[in-house]
């Protein structure tokens, strides 16, 4: 069976640390970069399951990543995390196919 191929985009390394700890074992494969550029860049290398996102990637918002990623035609499953209980889910919604926000 082939390894799901998760992509771990984010600057925040104790955030980031946990995701990669719950997924690193079989039956997944854990790519990580620290910030957009280098997630494009092995979104356009890899054939990548699902990316986990920050929505707030050093100085670029989690939406102008979603909108390069729907640019470039790629099939990945997106999972954008934020801190923030305000977020314009409306703007989320015209990039994205489905939208689920979790509070908690």
């Amino acid at each position: 069976m082939d390894k799901q191929k998760i992509l771990i985009i984010g600057h925040e390394i104790y955030t980031m640390s946990a995701f990669i700890r719950f997924v690193i074992d079989d039956p997944h494969e854990v790519f990580t970069a620290p910030d957009e550029i280098e997630g494009l860049e092995i979104l356009r290398s890899e054939q990548i399951d699902l990316a986990v996102a920050e929505m707030y990637i050093e100085d670029v918002d989690g939406i102008h990543f979603v909108q390069c990623i729907s640019a470039e035609k790629f099939q990945t499953d997106i999972l954008l995390r934020a801190r923030s209980e305000s977020l314009n889910l409306s703007i989320i919604e015209t990039e994205a196919v489905s939208v689920f926000p979790i509070m908690r």
